[in-house]
């Protein structure tokens, strides 16, 4: 298939050529494309989050607990709020104390994902999302 890229991420596959947008061929079995064509998992719980960060030592084991128990941020969650516009900054705090289910497509999630350090691709972070759900 013949694959768009965005920042080095697989954004779009399609069977024919398209001159100036996908132009790239990838053989049916590349990893990559198979991870983009199966998707991104669409909604991953709030205890799911928590405890696909905490494997990733991004925060601690007692964060995620007492994040999913009591709604208590994570100092980088905390930290990566403190980066959005400040319009943005209670709402994203309501949002992670109070949410049950994280979206994939959320633009918070977006966000935070250009906020990491390094920056999550979107192939990265729909990985994330799919490891997420299988806790």
């Amino acid at each position: 298939m013949f694959v768009e890229r965005r920042d080095g991420a697989i954004v779009g596959a399609y069977r024919q050529l398209q001159p100036g947008l996908a132009e790239e061929w990838l053989a049916a079995d590349d990893a990559g494309l198979a991870a983009f064509l199966a998707g991104p998992v669409a909604e991953i719980s709030d205890r799911q989050f928590a405890q696909g960060l905490a494997g990733l030592g991004l925060i601690s084991e007692v964060e995620a607990e007492e994040w999913v128990a009591a709604g208590t941020l994570p100092a980088a969650i905390l930290a990566l709020v403190e980066q959005l516009p400040e319009v943005g900054r209670f709402p994203a705090r309501m949002l992670l104390r109070g949410a049950t289910r994280f979206a994939f497509g959320h633009p918070l999630a977006d966000a935070f994902a250009g906020l990491a350090d390094p920056p999550w691709s979107t192939e990265a972070r729909a990985a994330f999302w799919r490891h997420c759900a299988s806790l």
